[in-house]
């Protein structure tokens, strides 16, 4: 969110102006909230966490696409090739929600949904938990929070480039600094509400 401080904005103001100030967003608001929707696919599509996808043995031999794989051929789905769109027209390396808004491109992009969390009959079983915590998650942040790039002392902003690794088959981000702020008084009251821990 820091990188991308219009987005950020764009989602609040999405999500102030269908859910208001008063509370935090609830799955309820989710289909009446597209930026939010399009945002959470770009991230899941912009750098997916299982870029080659997991291994799988074949089983039995198969044709796919006019072609012959043989029995115990290891198949390695490329989740890295599936996400860079070539559909909407957006530049594949810009983040850019925008290319799952059909009011703003003639095609969109391959909804994420279909290759983020896997293939087939072992696509992951925690899919829907996994989406429904991201969306509770980033709705609540963004509504209450502004993240932004760090800065030093001065006020001056510091470099920002997060860098992602990928250790065995997952890309994750290294811990980085960034500057975090509530958005409101009224938000910080929201959040003290909703929560047990903070006095």
């Amino acid at each position: 969110m820091a990188c991308f401080p219009e987005v950020q904005a764009r989602m609040r103001e999405e999500i102030h102006r269908v859910v208001g100030t008063d509370r935090l967003p609830s799955f309820d608001d989710r289909e009446r909230l597209p930026y939010i929707n399009a945002a959470i696919k770009e991230v899941y599509r912009w750098n997916p966490n299982t870029p080659l996808g997991v291994p799988r043995k074949l089983q039995d031999a198969d044709v796919y696409g006019g072609y012959y794989i043989p029995k115990d051929t290891i198949i390695m789905p490329n989740v890295w090739l599936l996400s860079r769109d070539q559909d909407s027209g957006i530049d594949p390396g810009v983040f850019a929600p925008e290319r799952f808004l059909e009011s703003h491109v003639k095609k969109t992009a391959l909804d994420p949904h279909g290759y983020a969390f896997g293939f087939g009959r072992r696509m992951c079983p925690g899919r829907f938990l996994a989406d429904n915590s991201a969306f509770i998650l980033i709705t609540s942040i963004v509504a209450t929070l502004r993240i932004s790039k760090p800065k030093d002392r001065c006020g001056v902003e510091k470099p920002f480039d997060p860098p992602y690794i990928l250790e065995g088959l997952s890309s994750f981000p290294y811990p980085f600094e960034v500057d975090i702020e509530p958005v409101s008084d009224e938000a910080v009251a929201i959040v003290k509400e909703k929560t047990t821990f903070m006095d």
